[in-house]
Parts: structure tokens; C-alpha cells; sequence
């Protein structure tokens, strides 16, 4: 016999649950969703609907700390960049990461980034809404298009990232969904190796977190 619609909505809420949490020692049983009133499920849609915020900051500085492991910039550099990136609003229109390199730290470096953490609705292929969101902010990158929260006239003096957030849960490949969105621009975008080095600022370079 079938599985009725709220055993499979429990099922997979508990599983979801005790997944994030394993490494916690927490357990969350189907005895405790029972006691959960619909009132507490519309708080907890409140609370889950800032994730997407919270993923890309997490691997924007995932990315920032990145850079400074790879030694492409100075420590004192990387703790300006995140103090930044957690200041910086959520939804905000511009780019990621904007630092620009100022007198007061030597040796520091113009960087632009998009981060992106979409998950492929195909697995294997980005959605149409998704590749015009890339591609979007690929062009945005490479020439400059107008951000309405950034003062940049021009990207050109800048090192430019497109990073890219690497799920692989669930049969998802995000790099097979990129190799193949980039095919157009391959001039243009570059996929780095494992360490950021070599590159300059008239190519994005594709960095996977």
C-alpha cells in the first residue's frame, strides 16, 4: 500500500534533520515533528527562508579564506575582505565580493567576485532562470555592466572570480552544469586547478567551494 501524503512529509523532514545534525549527536524523532503546531512550521519557514543568504556567505568566505590559503593575498587582506563581506546587506545588487586595494595594506589587490550556489534543477544542467543569472553576472564581470549598489565604472584594473558552490548530494554535478554553460565564453572564463595562481585581469576565473 501507498505511504500516506504525512508519513512521507515526516519521513523526509526527520531524515533532513538528522542528517544536518548527525555530527551533533542530535536526534530528531517523528514523536517531536508530531508535537510541532502549524504555527511552529510557519516560524521555522521564517527562519529557513534566510538560507540562501546564508549558504552564499558562508562560501564567500569559504572563497576569501581560499585566496589567502593559496597565498594570493595577505592575511591582513583576507580579515578586511570577510570583515566586509559580513557587513555587507543581504540581497544587496552588487557584486559579492568588491575590495579595492588601498595604500594602507601593501601589496593588496583589486578583487571582484559573483558567488553563486545554485543547485542544477537537471543535476547534470542549470535551469534556463539559472544559466541567465550566470551568465548574467559573467558579463558583469568581464565588462563592467552597471551594479547599482557598486561605484566601479570599469572592471578592467581588477581580479575577477566567479566562484561556484560544489554540491554534489543527489546525482548533482555542478561542474558538468558549468563545462557545459561556458562553452561560449571559454576565451574568456577559465576553470582554475586547485590553487588559485598565474592569473591576471583580463579573464573570470571559475573557483569551486
Amino acid at each position: 500500500m501507498a505511504e500516506n501524503r504525512e508519513e512521507t512529509l515526516m519521513k523526509n523532514f526527520v531524515s533532513a534533520l538528522n542528517e544536518v545534525f548527525k555530527n551533533d549527536f542530535f536526534e530528531f524523532k517523528k514523536d517531536a515533528y508530531k508535537k510541532i503546531s502549524a504555527g511552529g512550521f510557519v516560524s521555522l519557514k521564517k527562519a529557513l527562508s534566510n538560507i540562501n543568504n546564508i549558504v552564499t556567505l558562508k562560501i564567500t568566505n569559504l572563497f576569501i579564506e581560499k585566496l589567502c590559503d593559496d597565498e594570493f593575498i595577505s592575511n591582513v587582506q583576507k580579515d578586511e575582505m570577510i570583515e566586509n563581506s559580513n557587513k555587507q546587506k543581504a540581497n544587496a545588487n552588487g557584486y559579492d565580493v568588491e575590495y579595492t586595494a588601498h595604500g594602507n595594506l601593501k601589496d593588496s589587490k583589486n578583487i571582484l567576485a559573483e558567488v553563486k550556489c545554485n543547485i542544477p534543477v537537471g543535476k547534470t544542467q542549470f535551469g534556463s532562470a539559472q544559466k541567465a543569472g550566470i551568465l548574467k553576472d559573467i558579463e558583469g564581470l568581464l565588462n563592467g555592466e552597471e551594479k547599482s549598489k557598486s561605484s566601479l565604472s570599469t572592471t578592467k584594473d581588477y581580479f575577477k572570480f566567479m566562484v561556484f558552490m560544489d554540491y554534489t548530494e543527489d546525482g548533482c554535478n555542478v561542474r558538468k552544469s558549468v563545462n557545459e554553460l561556458l562553452t561560449p565564453y571559454k576565451e574568456k572564463v577559465i576553470i582554475t586547478s586547485d590553487k588559485v595562481k598565474d592569473v591576471d585581469k583580463d579573464h573570470v576565473y571559475i573557483i569551486y567551494i
